[in-house]
């Protein structure tokens, strides 16, 4: 939310659930954050185009199946 001292009630409907305007403050400063975080991770599991529809055990658990 913005410092303190600054008018934040455009950011609430009723004065605790957030309004439109803080839904979007909200998710712009969540997703920000997530991006940063999960961008380093690994991906354990294929792209979901990439699974085998007709066999998925054998893309999603090839180590399994020796």
């Amino acid at each position: 939310m913005p410092a303190q001292g600054q008018d934040f009630s455009s950011y609430l409907c009723d004065g605790l659930h957030l309004s439109p305007k803080g839904n979007s403050f909200l998710a712009a400063q969540l997703w920000s954050r997530l991006e940063k975080k999960l961008s380093a991770l690994p991906f354990l599991l294929p792209y979901w185009r990439d699974v085998d529809h007709t066999h998925p055990e054998a893309t999603l658990l090839p180590d399994a199946l020796q």
